[in-house]
């Protein structure tokens, strides 16, 4: 009797350990089903842009099971940097709001690529960079304005005080028109020469462009496909950055040049001294006064044309925007000192031209404050170009 009981408590505590074990079993499972669940939830969610709610749901499936940690805890990370950069839009957008161009920017520019909302970040971060150039342009055209306005206070004043003296006597007036005559023939000769003032050493004193969109600067002088290139290029990898004048400077010349299939593009000079001149290549959208210069039809020829109606533009006022070459995505920027000729002014092969013989680094006419943000960007690798020895920019 006391065996088969012996047998049947066996049997039972058996039983009951297998009953545990399915037990234990189905718990483990659910719970592990459970996570991966909510997992797939937190993704959705990602995908729908509701990140702070994913973060809750990984949280959710990390508790569940918490063995999924190496699957859960990177995608935890991605959402958090995401809510983040979300917060970081909403902070733009209330900048544009309120007109705060530079506070826009500032978040904006934060924003990276990989975000799922990075394409609309970058088009409210561009209609804060219009919306600064259209007030740096306003304040320009008020400066002109204000400037015109007291050329012409100052006009009167003299005209009004030459009329004051005026005598009745004839030889008066004839010694007045003699000396009126004279001043006029002094004054022609004055404004013919002020085309330009000599400066060897202008400084400039605004960017040329946002320093930020800068993927590298590549320094002069080169070779490309065989042929000789003394200026710089500025790769910004396709993006439509602004261009400012980083000093005062007056275009006198330039092309708006055909390239076939690719889009036209404009090629411009400009005086900023007797002695220095800047070239910017492959300008894709200058402001409408520098296109009403050069008309609408672009030209088969890249022979700069100096037969223009020349404008002039103030330090860190915006000349236009570029996305640069269709291929490489970068533009030309180069400056030209007729007083410091370089080393190929000695070279029979290149000095027929004043572009070779002058070229100098553009980026040494920076002020020290400025000149770093370049500087820091030098690469002298450019596809299969060759750099022709000693660079311009050290």
């Amino acid at each position: 009797m006391s065996f088969t009981f012996f047998k049947f408590k066996k049997v039972l505590i058996i039983i009951v350990i297998a009953i545990l074990v399915v037990i234990s079993c189905s718990f483990v499972g659910a719970s592990y089903h459970q996570s991966n669940s909510l997992i797939k939830e937190a993704e959705s969610l990602v995908k729908g842009g509701d990140y702070s709610a994913a973060v809750i749901r990984y949280d959710q499936a990390l508790k569940k099971w918490k063995w999924n940690d190496k699957k859960i805890i990177p995608k935890k990370k991605i959402a958090l940097k995401f809510e983040d950069q979300a917060k970081i839009i909403v902070e733009g957008e209330a900048s544009f709001g309120a007109g705060d161009w530079q506070g826009c920017l500032d978040s904006l520019g934060k924003i990276e690529k990989n975000f799922p909302r990075y394409s609309q970040a970058q088009n409210r971060y561009s209609d804060c960079q219009k919306k600064i150039d259209e007030q740096k342009e306003a304040e320009a055209a008020a400066a002109a304005a204000a400037a015109k306005a007291e050329e012409e206070k100052i006009a009167a004043a003299q005209a009004a005080s030459s009329k004051s003296k005026k005598t009745t006597s004839s030889s008066s007036q004839s010694s007045t028109q003699a000396s009126t005559a004279s001043t006029d023939t002094i004054s022609s000769a004055s404004s013919s020469s002020s085309d330009c003032q000599s400066n060897t050493s202008p400084v400039f004193t605004s960017h040329l462009t946002d320093i930020s969109k800068i993927n590298e600067v590549i320094i002069p002088p080169r070779y490309v496909s065989g042929q000789f290139k003394p200026h710089s290029y500025v790769d910004t990898q396709h993006q439509n950055v602004p261009i400012y004048a980083p000093v005062a400077m007056k275009l006198y010349g330039g092309v708006f040049l055909s390239h076939g299939s690719d889009p036209s593009d404009y090629g411009m000079d400009f005086k900023v001294s007797c002695e220095v001149t800047l070239r910017l290549g492959h300008i894709t959208d200058p402001v409408q006064s520098i296109k009403d210069t050069f008309g609408p039809t672009p030209s088969a020829s890249s022979v700069t044309n100096y037969n223009i109606s020349q404008i002039s533009f103030s330090a860190g006022e915006l000349i236009g925007y570029t996305t640069g070459t269709a291929l490489a995505g970068n533009w030309d920027f180069g400056v030209y000192n007729s007083s410091t000729p370089n080393r190929y002014a000695s070279d029979p092969a290149l000095n027929s031209s004043w572009v070779n013989t002058t070229a100098v680094c553009p980026y040494n006419y920076f002020s020290s404050s400025l000149k770093s943000s370049y500087t820091s960007k030098y690469n002298t690798v450019l596809g299969d170009s060759t750099l022709d020895g000693e660079s311009f920019c050290q």
